[in-house]
């Protein structure tokens, strides 16, 4: 996919809006200072200078870091009232924390080509910086998270998927028959534009946003095609995006909310739609694919994010097999490892359940209806080695864990 000039200029990285990341302090700790906070930023290889100001430092500081992407450093007093964040992923316990806390400390910096292991670095300043945090902001992508969850992926040895870098929010007319919109938060950080979905059903809402965050994770790796330009982003998947000010909406409703809009949600945005099904037909909205999205739909994976599933499912296979050997016998938990298949020049992955695993082969059934290795067939047993291992996945009572969350079911069952 190439990157046409013109849209390459509205990418240039002084006009991408930094990232800012904030980290909300217990109600019990007191200000922290930047003479406190200046032996962890050697050791991330910061420098610190005080960023001169009339206000007593009670009341606030900055500073600038040194380092790439022109880092800033504030501390603010203030409560989290009125924040504009996503708290979905935030316990009951951890909310009232939030709303309880009287500083957060804060960092901006902008993100180079590699934006995803910018914000693993982003993250784990923070988690140094403030260890004991009751919850992590992720200000540009309006999403909260626990500071389990951070602690987490800062220690992880690869940075986390790339849906860390961006939300999707819905907006929905309060009628049940009105058709709404959906939209990302935090792409423009990496060099994007926001995503957007528009003349999308109540019930195409859940597929809409599943397919929204498959296009999001592919164009992090591979950039925006030209406008009006169809892409794949799966299989029978195909897309194409305009920019807000040339898109026409499929029905001719106005059912994406601009009209209520606040600063959030002003910026330039690239609308996705369906192409026609011939050469001169009218683009339709993606809600289209719904009951596609809704069956065996099969989205494509990015090298970079595939080669990342990879090492960390290798990295916490103990765990992964920890959790087999006592669970694996109940019914109410499934245990799927997904593994590459080779059939002559073709390569696929494909899920499998798990029967029996052992140090170096798995006992498997296929669950997958291959499309590129013709010899397999869904339903088929047999054993694999462990070396085609590139993800795996359980399923429980808790919800559904890969290796990028398995930390919390540990938590959860108390196992850690």
């Amino acid at each position: 996919m190439g990157q046409p000039g013109r849209f390459v200029k509205l990418l240039e990285p002084v006009a991408r809006p930094p990232s800012v990341m904030t980290a909300w302090l217990a109600s019990t700790a007191e200000l922290p200072r930047l003479s406190q906070l200046e032996p962890v930023l050697r050791e991330h290889g910061v420098s610190a200078e005080p960023v001169p100001s009339e206000r007593p430092e009670e009341t606030g500081w900055g500073a600038r870091l040194g380092g790439p992407g022109g880092l800033e450093l504030r501390c603010e007093v203030a409560g989290a009232d009125g924040l504009h964040a996503d708290l979905a992923k935030l316990g009951s316990q951890s909310r009232r924390r939030l709303s309880a806390s009287r500083y957060s400390l804060s960092t901006s910096m902008r993100f180079g080509t590699r934006p995803l292991e910018d914000w693993h670095r982003q993250l784990q300043l923070m988690v140094s910086l403030a260890p004991r945090a009751v919850a992590y902001v992720d200000v540009s992508a309006a999403m909260a998270h626990e500071a389990a969850w951070a602690l987490d992926a800062a220690a992880a040895p690869v940075a986390p998927p790339p849906r860390s870098l961006y939300a999707v929010h819905a907006l929905m007319p309060e009628s049940r028959k009105a058709r709404g919109a959906l939209h990302t938060h935090g792409l423009a950080r990496c060099g994007l534009l926001e995503l957007e979905m528009l003349d999308v059903t109540p019930r195409a809402l859940a597929p809409c946003a599943l397919l929204l965050n498959a296009v999001a994770a592919l164009l992090l790796d591979r950039g925006l095609p030209a406008p009006g330009e169809p892409f794949e982003v799966g299989r029978q998947l195909s897309l194409v995006w305009l920019p807000w000010d040339e898109a026409r909406q499929p029905s001719g409703r106005s059912s994406d909310g601009r009209g209520r809009r606040d600063e959030h949600h002003r910026g330039p945005t690239a609308v996705l739609f369906a192409p026609g099904r011939k050469p001169a037909a009218k683009l339709r909205s993606p809600a289209c694919y719904a009951r596609r999205l809704a069956g065996d739909a099969t989205f494509y994976l990015a090298r970079r994010e595939s080669a990342r599933r990879a090492g960390l499912a290798h990295e916490r296979l103990a765990s992964f097999k920890r959790l087999f050997r006592i669970h694996a016998p109940a019914r109410d938990w499934t245990f799927l490892v997904k593994l590459e298949m080779v059939d002559g020049g073709a390569r696929e992955l494909l899920w499998f359940e798990l029967h029996a695993l052992g140090e170096a082969l798995c006992d498997v059934t296929l669950v997958s209806r291959p499309a590129a290795v013709s010899r397999r067939r869904k339903g088929d047993r047999a054993s694999h080695s462990l070396d085609d291992l590139r993800d795996w996945s359980i399923t429980c009572p808790q919800g559904r864990f890969g290796p990028d969350t398995i930390g919390q079911l540990l938590r959860e069952l108390q196992m850690e």
